[in-house]
């Protein structure tokens, strides 16, 4: 049996508008929380952003010290006409190795250089590896139609290197950089005069 209501049309009617205006409310709570939350986002994607543009900034500040330092490890100097040296000091690694030679090759070929010398008075330990290195770079100039010497050997590299078994009878090698100098200097002369001695 259906009981009949107490409450009338004005009632229902103010309880549905309060249901509508309820529902309304939570409409645009949830459109405020949804916009706050895209905002944040927005927010947080353009600090990543710039934390991204800072971090590229600085890879390419380092990018430039290092090619600064490397520049500065590996100088490559003007000796005499046609004579380049390349004073390495420090360990040399494949890597290093490689930049030596790349830079010294170029500088070869820039200057037209017919001599280079690599001045190893600055190295004071050597593996077999970094003997390897010196060869390839001693080999590299040669292709280029240049001669390549060894100076500034020290005695404790001398006898690791004769530890090693390294056979440097190929390359010219010379005490210190004044005592290559002077033998690329000379070499022609004597030539000349070896020359002359045999045409007499």
């Amino acid at each position: 049996m259906i009981e009949a209501s107490n409450r009338s049309l004005d009632d229902e009617m103010r309880e549905l508008a309060a249901d509508d205006q309820a529902t309304a409310a939570d409409l645009q709570q949830m459109l405020a929380t949804v916009h706050a939350s895209a905002a944040a986002r927005e927010a947080a994607l353009a600090e990543r952003d710039r934390m991204v543009a800072e971090l590229q900034e600085k890879i390419d500040v380092i990018a430039e010290q290092r090619q600064a330092i490397l520049t500065l490890s590996t100088p490559i100097i003007e000796l005499w006409d046609e004579v380049v040296a390349v004073p390495l000091v420090g360990s040399i690694d494949a890597c290093r190795a490689a930049q030596v030679m790349e830079r010294l090759l170029e500088a070869i070929l820039q200057r037209r250089a017919r001599c280079a010398i690599l001045d190893l008075t600055g190295v004071e330990t050597v593996d077999t590896a970094t003997a390897d290195n010196f060869l390839r770079i001693v080999r590299a100039v040669k292709l280029l139609g240049a001669q390549g010497m060894i100076a500034g050997i020290g005695p404790h590299v001398a006898q690791t290197l004769v530890g090693l078994g390294v056979d440097l009878t190929a390359i010219p090698t010379f005490s210190n950089l004044r005592e290559a100098l002077k033998a690329y200097i000379v070499a022609p002369r004597r030539a000349a005069a070896d020359r002359d001695y045999v045409e007499c």
